[in-house]
């Protein structure tokens, strides 16, 4: 759909409650930079990705803080699509459901890609 795209793209997806949004920035050489930012409390995101996503691999995914209602729906993303790069933020959380969004990560890093950890 955006192969070869010109201009940037953003699309703002429907999660319910909370936000997620994908950017899609073009290459000089032809392509694009998909960059996600959050991914709601569930798999929804994942559905909606299909259709903004031709090729399914986000060059870099954020996460802007450890609540389930922004990193939630990063477990299916992750398990679905390749990811080259998921930002991190600063700070942690107690939920077993975060603990395990880290442990996917990790053992996806060799597979997808590797995270970074803002500042």
């Amino acid at each position: 759909m955006v192969s070869g795209a010109s201009s940037p793209e953003a699309w703002f997806l429907d999660v319910g409650q909370g936000d997620s949004e994908l950017m899609l920035l073009p290459k000089s050489s032809g392509g694009y930079v998909s960059v996600l930012i959050d991914a709601g409390p569930d798999n929804k995101v994942a559905y909606s990705l299909e259709k903004a996503l031709k090729d399914k691999y986000i060059d870099i995914a954020v996460i802007t803080h450890p609540h389930i209602d922004h990193y939630g729906g990063m477990i299916d993303i992750i398990s679905r699509y390749g990811v080259g790069l998921v930002v991190l933020p600063i700070g942690s959380s107690d939920d077993d459901s975060y603990s395990e969004l880290l442990s996917i990560i990790k053992k996806q890093g060799n597979k997808n890609g590797r995270s970074l950890r803002g500042r």
